[in-house]
């Protein structure tokens, strides 16, 4: 008898230690958002809007686009090409930085008008 009492012991032990893992873990998995539902949110629901764009001119492609650039590329390296101009070109913007009296490479961005979607960038060299 003696003999079980040590795994006994043991193994109730072990099962109270899992079991305080466990509700830890599962307190660490609830995240709230830092944003809640409100009514005054405009809500973005492209396949039955009006068909409106949301980048509507040249600055705001810009400002997308350098805010974009930047992460990928480097604040330093996109700040460098500045001014960037804009087209806009069948419901899309055309983003190009500039090296004025320089050579190299400039960054791309091509923006959905519709809702500011980047579908695609490159730096060339």
């Amino acid at each position: 008898m003696i003999f079980f009492r040590k795994p006994v012991f043991l193994f109730l032990a072990l099962f109270s230690l899992a079991g305080v893992f466990a509700d830890e873990l599962k307190q660490q998995k609830k995240i709230v958002p830092p944003i809640f539902e409100h009514d005054d949110f405009i809500q973005l629901d492209f396949l039955t809007s009006d068909n409106k764009d949301l980048v509507t001119d040249s600055e705001t492609a810009i400002q997308i686009a350098v805010a974009i650039l930047s992460g990928v590329y480097g604040k330093d390296k996109i700040e460098k090409q500045k001014p960037f101009t804009a087209i806009e070109h069948e419901g899309f913007w055309y983003v190009n930085g500039s090296l004025p009296g320089k050579k190299g490479g400039v960054a791309h961005i091509k923006i959905r008008k519709k809702d500011g979607a980047v579908m695609g960038y490159i730096h060339t060299k």
